[in-house]
């Protein structure tokens, strides 16, 4: 396990990767979690295999956020498997992602796709702090179709969440 505390806060990263939940004993810090099936309210997890031409939707899901404006998260794919095919913030026009979630506006979401990773990232307009969110959300949407079959190899391995005052909070990686 590697500790990472670079700030006011503690960040906890989850995965919910095989089907075994990986956990830090602070329940009650912010954590990052993969969401193999983002139309119910637990976190389910990401196939361990998959075949051709299956679509994955993967949500990342947040909990535990307190004061944040925006964020940047890392995620890591077989290549060989899945194939990136794009990310939103959210899935509905009609319903507000986590960021607008206290009247805020998203002023960007970004989606960098590389060799086997994807970077998402957002951001509020403004530096309001009244607009921060915290509690529990979707920061976004991951989409993959698999290209062969075998474990399309989805992890987190990298979140940072950023308050209105600038200040940066690497995740707590656990493996």
């Amino acid at each position: 396990m590697r500790n990472f505390l670079l700030s006011r806060y503690h960040v906890s990263l989850f995965l919910i990767v095989t089907g075994t939940v990986i956990f830090s004993t602070q329940a009650e810090q912010p954590r990052v979690a993969l969401d193999g099936n983002p139309g119910r309210p637990e976190i389910a997890p990401i196939p361990v295999s998959v075949i051709p031409g299956e679509k994955l939707l993967v949500a990342v899901t947040a909990g535990n956020i307190a004061y944040m404006h925006s964020y940047s998260v890392k995620c890591t794919f077989n290549p060989e498997v899945v194939a990136f095919e794009g990310a939103a913030a959210k899935l509905s026009p009609r319903t507000p992602a986590f960021l607008e979630s206290k009247g805020g506006k998203i002023a960007a979401f970004f989606a960098v796709p590389g060799n086997g990773t994807v970077d998402i990232a957002a951001t509020q307009t403004g530096r309001t702090p009244a607009t921060c969110v915290g509690g529990t959300g979707i920061l976004g949407y991951l989409s993959f179709t698999a290209i062969s079959k075998g474990n399309p190899g989805l992890s987190l391995v990298e979140t940072r969440i950023v308050d209105p005052d600038g200040t940066s909070t690497f995740a707590v990686i656990v493996h």
